[in-house]
């Protein structure tokens, strides 16, 4: 028997010293670059994620304020409506960040103070007697004023905050002016809510 299995330990050495040198006479792995991009789910290189590379995210912090501002004009508007019971037809942004509302009712013109939200009544009185003018301009209205606002704001391209709003009139037509902080002007024509100019 110990001769049977010397030579089965000699071939056995042998193939095992072949293996040990057939691995240590491998190449070493390819190095991998540290530096290159990672490859993406797809194989591709991922994009370049430096800072300047990516276009400025929408709605920051200032566009969304201005937004807020310009719903708030217009809740101040159908609020200002609700309490006084008539129709808005001048809005102004005053300087303690409130809206003043003028709205007429039948024959009377009534100031409505609104908070910057647009959600609470501060104050509302009878200002005067409408004004012969005012009333021939409201007569025809058929936009009213917190719309003209929503149609003005999608046609305005700044980012400045609204500033006033009233009624004018523009050569024959009756318009809502529609003004912003930037010195920006919308005129819509009363009947449809057609741009008839921007200033």
């Amino acid at each position: 028997m110990a001769r049977t299995s010397s030579p089965l330990r000699r071939t056995l050495a042998v193939a095992l010293a072949a293996t040990a040198l057939s691995l240590t006479s491998c190449s070493p792995p390819e190095p991998v670059d540290p530096v290159g991009p990672a490859p993406s789910a797809e194989g591709a290189p991922a994009e370049d994620a430096s800072p300047t590379a990516s276009a400025p995210a929408a709605g920051s912090g200032a566009d969304a304020d201005v937004v807020a501002q310009y719903e708030a004009a217009r809740a101040a508007v159908d609020l200002a409506e609700r309490t006084a019971g008539g129709m808005a037809f001048e809005l102004d942004d005053e300087d303690g960040g409130n809206w003043e509302v003028r709205v007429a009712v039948e024959n009377e013109e009534f100031e409505v103070i609104v908070d910057a939200a647009g959600a609470e009544v501060l104050r509302s009185e009878r200002d005067d007697s409408l004004d012969g003018e005012d009333a021939g301009r409201l007569n025809g209205v058929q936009i009213g004023l917190s719309e003209a606002i929503g149609i003005a704001v999608s046609e305005y391209t700044g980012t400045a905050r609204l500033d006033d709003a009233d009624l004018t009139t523009e050569g024959d037509t009756v318009a809502w002016e529609i003004g912003f902080a930037d010195d920006v002007e919308i005129y819509l024509d009363v009947l449809d809510g057609r741009v008839i100019r921007v200033d």
